[in-house]
Parts: C-alpha cells; structure tokens; sequence
C-alpha cells in the first residue's frame, strides 16, 4: 500500500520546515492517484496551508474532498506554486 501523500507533505514540513524560508519540494495532493508534480513551496507556505486545512496542490489541479489521496512521492521534475499558497515578495 503506498504511503498518502499527505503524510508523506507532513513528514517533509516536519523534517525540513525549520527554516521559514526554506523551499520544499511536497507532492501534489490532488484528487488524481496517478498525479506526480511537485509543488515548490517555503516551509512557512506550507505550515500556513496546513493551518488552514487546504491540501497543497499543483497548479490547476483540485482536491479530492470526498476520498483519501493516495499515491508516492513525485518523480517528475516539473514544479510550481499551490494555488492556494501565499504570494511571497519578491517571487515576481
């Protein structure tokens, strides 16, 4: 059974969010198990998603919020910023 992308967003937060500004690559947790892409966000980015309760997802994708999202980690090289994550200065 493959770990759920969640789990494996959380753990990366837990084990290389201690520097605000720190970027971290987590997988996108749509709604798509077959779905790859990164997502490039700052630790501080990804701790305010979370606090929100928003999934972090790739550009243009959507959640899935009726079932689990399942899947590994990405291995694609494509990235880009959540949608829903906050604009940082300066990232033009």
């Amino acid at each position: 059974m493959s770990p759920d992308r969640r789990q494996i967003n959380d753990s990366r937060l837990s084990l290389f969010g201690h520097g605000k500004e720190r970027l971290i690559a987590f997988v996108c947790e749509c709604a798509d198990a077959d779905c790859r892409r990164t997502v490039t966000l700052t630790a501080a980015e990804g701790s305010e998603l979370r606090q929100q309760g928003k999934p972090i997802l790739f550009r243009g994708h959507v959640a899935d919020e009726d079932g689990p999202l399942a899947g590994e980690p990405s291995t694609e090289t494509s990235e880009s910023r959540s949608p829903e994550a906050p604009t940082r200065k300066g990232s033009g």
